[in-house]
C-alpha cells in the first residue's frame, strides 16, 4: 500500500485535525474499513495513543465504528466532511466576526497620529476646523490671502471672543493694504500679529493636540502657476505639535514685523502652552512695571506627579541665544515648558490669574 501523503498530512492540519488525526483518516480512508491495530500499522500511531485519535476523528465527523468487537472504524466520504466543515467554519466565522465588531464599536476609534489630506480646499477647511476647536492657544503662520475670506475672519473673531491666545505671522502674498489695515484695526490688543515678506511653510497648531504642516505653494491663489503638490501633513502627537511650535517661532515668527499686540488688560484669563510665547510678554510686562499673577498645571520634574501651582512671576528668562524660556515665582520655584529638565515645574498650561501696575 503507498504511503500517507505528507501533504495531505499537512492540509488536514490546517484545518484543525492534530497530526495523529489526519493520519488516522488517511490511513482508514486508504485501507477501507479497519481495526485499530490495522490502523497503528499502516499510520504509524502509537498503539497508546489510537483509541483516543479515534474517538477525536469520529466527535469531529470524520468518521464512525461499527459495535463490533474489536470495533470496526469507516471513513466518511471526504466530499461530505470537507463540505461539513466548511459550513461549520462559516458559521463560526460570521459568529465570530459579529463578536469582535461588537468589541470595536464599543472602543473610540483612534485615528493615526500622523496622515495626509489632499486638495487645497480640504487643508483650508482643516485649518479653520482646527482654529475653531482651539481651546487655550493658536499658532498660525498663514499666507495674508487666506483672511481675505470672511470666514476666515469670523473664525478668528469667535476665537477673540473666546479669550483664545492667538499668535497669527502672515505672509503677504496679494497687495491688500486695506485688508491688512482692517485686520490690524479689529484684533489691535486681543492678538499678536506679525507679517514677513518672505513666504515659508504653512503652519497651524491648535492646543499641541493637532497640528497642520503644508507647503505655501499650496495655500497660496498662485499655488496653480507653481504646478503645486496640493498636499498636508495632519498631526495628533504633542511632541510633534511641541517641536513645530519652536520651529514657527524661531523660523517664521522671530524674524517678522510686529503689527498688534496683547494688551495687559486683555492677558488676565489666557492661557499659555507654548512657554517661549508667555516669557516672551512676561519679560516686556516685568521691566514695564506690572505685576503678574498666574496658574500652572503641570507634574513636578525631579519628584513627578502632577502640580497646580498659583503664584507671582518674579522673574523670567527669555534667551534665544541660549533657547532658555522659564520663569521664576515669588516662592523660588522655577518654572519650564513642555520637555523642560532644568527647572522645578514642567508647565503644561499657564493660565494669567491677574495683570496690575505694580503701586509706587
Amino acid at each position: 500500500m503507498a504511503s500517507i501523503d505528507r501533504e495531505l498530512v499537512e492540509a488536514l492540519e490546517e484545518l484543525g485535525l492534530t497530526r495523529y488525526e489526519a493520519l488516522a483518516y488517511l490511513a482508514i480512508l486508504m485501507s477501507g474499513p479497519s481495526v485499530a491495530t490495522e490502523i497503528v500499522k499502516t499510520s504509524g500511531i502509537p498503539q497508546s495513543r489510537i483509541y483516543d485519535v479515534l474517538s477525536g476523528l469520529e466527535r469531529k465527523g470524520f468518521i464512525e465504528s461499527t459495535g463490533d468487537r474489536p470495533k470496526i472504524y469507516r471513513a466518511h466520504d471526504p466530499e461530505v466532511v470537507l463540505e461539513n466543515m466548511r459550513k461549520r467554519f462559516i458559521n463560526r466565522i460570521e459568529e465570530l466576526k459579529a463578536k469582535l465588531n461588537e468589541i470595536k464599536r464599543a472602543v473610540p476609534e483612534r485615528k493615526p497620529s500622523v496622515w495626509v489630506v489632499y486638495r487645497r480646499e480640504n487643508i483650508v477647511a482643516r485649518i479653520r476646523l482646527l482654529m475653531e476647536r482651539a481651546v487655550h492657544e493658536c499658532l498660525a503662520a498663514l499666507p495674508l490671502s487666506m483672511l481675505a475670506d470672511e470666514a476666515m475672519r469670523r473664525v478668528l473673531e469667535e476665537m477673540v471672543s473666546r479669550h483664545v491666545n492667538i499668535v497669527l505671522v502672515l505672509y503677504r502674498d496679494v497687495e491688500d493694504k486695506d485688508l491688512l489695515e482692517g485686520l490690524v484695526k479689529k484684533f489691535r490688543g486681543k492678538l499678536c500679529l506679525k507679517i514677513r515678506e518672505v513666504p515659508g511653510p504653512v503652519v497651524c497648531l491648535s492646543d499641541h493636540l493637532q497640528s497642520i504642516i503644508t507647503s505655501f505653494k499650496t495655500i497660496s491663489w498662485g499655488a496653480e502657476r507653481f504646478g503645486a503638490k496640493n498636499h498636508a501633513l495632519i498631526a495628533t502627537e504633542e511632541d510633534l505639535a511641541h517641536v513645530l511650535s519652536y520651529f514657527l517661532y524661531h523660523s517664521l515668527y522671530y524674524n517678522a514685523v510686529k503689527l498688534c499686540e496683547i494688551v495687559p488688560e486683555f492677558m488676565k484669563g489666557l492661557r499659555f502652552i507654548s512657554v517661549w510665547r508667555f516669557t516672551e510678554l512676561m519679560k516686556d510686562l516685568l521691566m514695564r512695571g506690572y505685576e503678574v499673577r498666574i496658574r500652572i498645571k503641570g507634574s513636578y520634574i525631579r519628584k513627578r506627579g502632577y502640580v497646580e501651582l498659583e503664584g507671582k512671576v518674579v522673574n523670567v528668562n527669555h534667551d534665544d541665544d541660549r533657547r532658555l524660556y522659564d520663569l521664576e515665582l515669588e516662592d523660588g520655584t522655577t518654572v519650564g515648558g513642555r520637555e523642560a529638565t532644568l527647572e522645578d515645574v514642567e508647565a503644561q498650561i499657564i493660565e494669567v490669574v491677574d495683570v496690575k501696575l505694580r503701586k509706587e
